[in-house]
Formats: C-alpha cells, sequence, structure tokens
C-alpha cells in the first residue's frame, strides 16, 4: 500500500481481514504501517509516522463476477515524530485516534483474489510543528489517504 498526506508519497503496508455475511453485510479489521514522512519547519523538519490498527462495519455488494466493499473503521495509532537538521532534536510520540472510510474493488476469481482499494482517514488529534529559533510553527496534516493493491483468500 502507500499513502498520501501534504501531498507526499510513502509507502506502507496494510493487513485486513473482513467477515461479511450472505446479505453483504460484515466487520472488518486493520492493522497499518506506513514509512516516515516529514514536514519543513525553520531550518529542520520532523519526521513522523503512524501504526495503526482498527475496527467497523463493512459492505459487500457482487456486480456479477466483480465486488466492491465499503467500509467504516474507528482506528487507533501509535503515532512518533522525532526533529532532523536541528542544532537541538527532540523526539515524542503518543495515541491518535481517527475514522477511516474506504472503498475496494475487487476482482473476479475463485479463492484468490486481486483487489484495488483507497482510503481517506481524519485523525482527531491536532499535531504541530515548532521551531523555536526561528518560532515557526507548522500543523501536521490531519487528513490522509492511501490507496493499495493485493490479494485476498475467500473462503467459505
Amino acid at each position: 500500500g502507500s499513502s498520501v498526506a501534504d501531498g507526499t508519497f510513502v509507502p506502507g503496508a496494510r493487513l485486513a481481514g473482513a467477515l461479511i455475511r450472505g446479505n453483504g453485510i460484515g466487520a472488518q479489521m486493520i492493522v497499518a504501517g506506513e514509512g516516515d514522512r516529514s514536514t519543513p519547519a525553520g531550518a529542520g523538519q520532523a519526521v513522523w509516522s503512524r501504526f495503526t490498527a482498527g475496527r467497523g462495519p463493512a459492505y459487500r455488494r457482487n456486480l456479477s463476477a466483480w465486488a466492491i466493499d465499503a467500509n467504516v473503521t474507528f482506528v487507533a495509532a501509535f503515532f512518533r515524530a522525532h526533529g532532523e537538521q536541528y542544532p537541538v532534536s527532540y523526539q515524542s510520540s503518543g495515541w491518535d485516534g481517527g475514522v477511516s472510510a474506504g472503498l475496494r474493488l475487487i476482482a473476479p476469481g475463485r479463492a484468490w483474489r486481486g483487489w484495488v482499494a483507497v482510503d481517506a482517514t481524519r485523525w482527531l488529534d491536532a499535531r504541530d510543528v515548532h521551531e523555536t529559533v526561528s518560532g515557526q510553527a507548522r500543523e501536521i496534516p490531519a487528513w490522509a489517504s492511501s490507496a493499495s493493491l493485493g490479494f485476498s483468500f475467500f473462503g467459505r
């Protein structure tokens, strides 16, 4: 998978599991990690990332041999950040909460089926980077979007 926040492409990985009933209603769980992102402030930059887990409702609609999933996921993430290129740098970590929504298009197949997915996440905690020498402050984006390609195993 990959992720975009503030217009920057970042590679990542995602593992998801879903249980869907015959009527298309079900639930999913996810675990995801992303590479480092950076936000410039003053002479340096803050480097940050999140490791995310969540769960929520899902709905699948079969479209002939294809299928489409829609989901809303309540997520919690371990957030970490550190400074680079500053005379004195600090590091910080903590927990973020958020809500994610996504769509997944599932290709035809039997047990193993390919898919492409897009998701958007709104983080509820406001995060800022403060550079003390210049007094400059930059906000870490509260919105993130991701696109992923993968394969799923469909059992009965």
